[in-house]
């Protein structure tokens, strides 16, 4: 689960924009058919649960101020990286932003 060149960080550039969007979907109830993406030129293509679960967790990420890496894995993992993805994924869930114990700074609690 190393970094790759198709590893992308989003900087919460755009806030206000993102707070507004997290507000409108947050009170859209849970739909029954697909979501919709709406390109350009109208035309609309139905989005998988999957990559709407993913663009829900980066708008409401880019709304309370935190960056986001998007990092493509492979879907077959070593003991190691699963116990890598797991623990990120509590800690994200428990809304920790370091180690216990460290700081983002690294100079400590």
């Amino acid at each position: 689960m190393r970094g790759t060149a198709e590893d992308r960080t989003l900087l919460p550039e755009h806030r206000e924009e993102t707070a507004g969007l997290r507000t409108f979907l947050d009170g859209v109830p849970a739909a029954v058919e697909p979501a919709l993406f709406r390109g350009p030129d109208g035309a609309t293509h139905s989005l998988p649960p999957e990559v709407h679960e993913a663009l829900m967790a980066v708008v409401r990420a880019l709304a309370d101020g935190r960056a986001v890496t998007v990092a493509p894995v492979n879907t077959t993992l070593t003991t190691q990286e699963a116990a890598d993805l797991r623990c990120g994924a509590r800690n994200a869930a428990e809304g920790w932003t370091s180690w216990p114990g460290t700081s983002l700074s690294g100079s400590g609690p």
